[in-house]
């Protein structure tokens, strides 16, 4: 497609077509900007928030979602370090008791 397209100049950005190519009137529609972009952005910012919106009342479900998760005294002494902080060089109980399938030891092995 490259070869359809001649630039002008190396500076100048706009390019023409080829005599023996001609562009779609709808091709060359859709290549210009949109004029009222600007426009559309600033009455939205103008508008700011809706009256209703400020009357809205939250359900039940909105309010118990809000709020953070309860953890419980048996959650605690079962995982007593928090993965965040916890080193990167441990290894989990249950990684160092798997045992690998003939298939996962067959995939191991160097070609």
């Amino acid at each position: 497609m490259a070869e359809h397209f001649n630039v002008q100049s190396s500076s100048d950005k706009h390019y023409k077509t080829s005599p023996n190519k001609r562009t779609s009137d709808h091709l060359a529609q859709l290549a210009e900007p949109k004029k009222n972009i600007t426009a559309l952005e600033e009455a939205a910012s103008k508008k700011g928030v809706k009256p209703s919106a400020m009357k809205y009342r939250a359900t039940k479900r909105i309010l118990s979602l809000s709020k953070p998760k309860r953890v419980t005294v048996k959650k605690i002494d079962q995982n007593p370090i928090d993965p965040l902080t916890q080193s990167i060089t441990s290894v989990s109980p249950s990684a160092l008791m798997y045992k690998p399938t003939k298939r996962i030891l067959e995939l191991a092995q160097p070609k």
